[in-house]
């Protein structure tokens, strides 16, 4: 199993962009009094949550020619 801070980060940006757009839902919701809307929201923001959960298929797998190989040549460079 991955690494829980790794997974948790897996889907940060989606999350971060999900929880935006439900709170711009939310207000527009609540600005316009439209009960169904600020439902729509609860729905966007309950599922920006549940991707937490989402279990992670994607996993990094070095690559051999990865950034640790070239900071060794760097620093035999100088």
């Amino acid at each position: 199993m991955s690494d829980p801070s790794v997974r948790s980060r897996q889907f940060l940006e989606w999350r971060i962009r999900i929880f935006i757009a439900g709170a711009f839902i939310a207000l527009v919701g609540i600005y316009f009094d439209e009960q169904w809307i600020t439902g729509l929201a609860i729905v966007v923001l309950i599922t920006g949550f549940f991707i937490r959960f989402i279990p992670s298929t994607y996993l990094r797998k070095p690559d051999p020619e990865s950034s640790d190989d070239s900071a060794i040549e760097s620093e035999k460079l100088t």
